[in-house]
């Protein structure tokens, strides 16, 4: 009987994890021009640049999200992960906003070797933030450029499966965040520290969103900038969405 319920138990976490949303992009060899050398020169504190064939890593837009780049195939991979509901986690973007986010950190990783304004005209003409592209892989070809019908996605219900297996989650680093440095920030993560500046010099435009987290760059909540943000009992920092971070 014990056997009995722990099969059960078993079958029935994996059928439920089986149904995290994931989504793979491919693209047709030839179509992006990949500069291995710059694969290994990310932050290996919290990215495993698997010995220069790609990347695996948590997104920093949203940790709940696992991202996967293989170079030689040139396929980009995003896993929504498990949530841990008792400390309340919830999931803050979708796959398409995370794919969108993580495509444009290759190119300014310089891994992508293409212009920035090229990489968002490529990324903008495929995936746009609200687009439902979860359950799906799409292999990208220069002629779906001008016939996107060239480019349809496999569904998972056309037989192809592509959630995240036990080889996959084994290349996933344990560390979330990049390590910190023993400077006063110590306890911000070097993704958070860049362009650090004082709320009190930097005017933000109201109805930009942006992302608030604690000094440990533990994620708080969204919000939508309105001019102001009430004082909290300890410093806080806001990551706008253009990318600075001001110091609450």
């Amino acid at each position: 009987m014990r056997n009995f319920l722990l099969g059960f138990l078993f079958t029935f976490a994996s059928s439920w994890a089986a149904e995290l949303d994931w989504v793979h992009y491919q693209f047709e060899e030839g179509y992006l021009k990949i500069n291995t050398d710059k694969i290994c020169t990310v932050d290996t504190s919290y990215i495993n640049c698997m010995g220069g064939e790609g990347l695996a890593y948590y997104s920093q837009l949203d940790t709940n999200f696992a991202v996967v780049f293989r170079a030689e195939s040139r396929k980009l991979e995003i896993y929504a992960m498990p949530l841990d509901t008792a400390t309340g986690a919830a999931y803050q973007h979708t796959v398409a906003q995370i794919l969108r986010n993580e495509f444009m950190d290759l190119q300014n990783w310089g891994i992508l070797d293409m212009s920035k304004d090229s990489a968002q005209k490529l990324i903008d003409q495929f995936v746009k933030e609200t687009s439902e592209i979860q359950f799906t892989y799409r292999l990208l070809k220069k002629e779906c450029e001008t016939d996107k019908s060239q480019c349809r996605a496999t569904l998972k219900v056309d037989g192809y499966d592509g959630s995240l297996t036990d080889r996959t989650h084994e290349l996933l680093p344990q560390k979330k965040f990049p390590d910190t440095n023993s400077s006063d920030s110590a306890s911000v993560p070097l993704s958070l520290r860049s362009n650090l500046t004082n709320e009190t010099n930097y005017r933000i435009k109201p109805g930009t969103p942006y992302q608030l987290f604690d000094m440990n760059g533990n994620f708080i909540e969204n919000g939508i900038w309105q001019g102001s943000l009430s004082v909290r009992k300890v410093p806080t920092i806001i990551r706008f969405k253009d990318g600075r971070n001001v110091l609450h």
